[in-house]
This record gives C-alpha cells, sequence and structure tokens, in this order.
C-alpha cells in the first residue's frame, strides 16, 4: 500500500492527537461522549438536523469535530449575582424607582395584583 504524503507538517503533538482521536464515531460512541445520552437520542439529533453525519460504505457515523463543534456551541455560563437585576415592585415599575431592597417574585406579583385590583372601577 502507498503512504500518502502531506503537504503540510505536523507537531508531535498534533500527530500523537490523530492517533488517539478518531475521524468518525459510532451513534452509540457519540451519545456516551454527550453526558451519556441514548443511542436513538443521537439517531433524533442527526435526523433533526442538530448534528451532521457522514456515511462510509453504508456505516453512518458522526464526526469528531462536530460534536466538539456542538458542545462548544452550547457552552453557557452562569450570570454573575452582581450583574442580575433586582425585581421591581409595581410601583417602581410605573415611576421607575429603586427600592431600598430586593423583592420576592411571590411580593412582586402581590404588589401587580393590589395594583390591577384597585384600578378597577367599582359599580
Amino acid at each position: 500500500m502507498k503512504k500518502i504524503q502531506s503537504n503540510q507538517s505536523t507537531t508531535s503533538s498534533e500527530s500523537s492527537k490523530m492517533d488517539h482521536t478518531p475521524l468518525v464515531v459510532t451513534y452509540a460512541e457519540a451519545g456516551k461522549m454527550l453526558l451519556g445520552i441514548s443511542e436513538s437520542t443521537v439517531r433524533r439529533m442527526v435526523s433533526d438536523g442538530d448534528l451532521p453525519y457522514v456515511k462510509v460504505r453504508g456505516r453512518v457515523g458522526i464526526p469528531y469535530d462536530a460534536l466538539l463543534e456542538y458542545v462548544k456551541n452550547r457552552t453557557r455560563y452562569a450570570e454573575r449575582k452582581q450583574d442580575r437585576e433586582q425585581c421591581l415592585t409595581a410601583d417602581q415599575i410605573l415611576h421607575s424607582g429603586r427600592s431600598s431592597r430586593p423583592m420576592t417574585s411571590a411580593e412582586q406579583l402581590a404588589e401587580l395584583v393590589k395594583l390591577q385590583t384597585s384600578k378597577k372601577r367599582k359599580p
């Protein structure tokens, strides 16, 4: 068999990575890599167009790089507490004032209901 020469030079770390990282993985392997989801879920992701697939001589697999890209695109970071906005009371919403303490969702809902019921006309 003739060995194919590459025009691009690779570093030793790149060549060792290439030796151990498959280009394509099976649905079952992809599922294990994606937090242990089932093979059928991976198949559904492929049929829904969420993951690309490769067909080689009748066998179907997922490109390893596609899995990395899928995870990269769905990685989220938690919002820092100091960057979150506080809940506003009904009065604050109407008058754009700020409260000295944050309100819970239940308190905010109670304020809004109170505001709505006070605005209703009495017969």
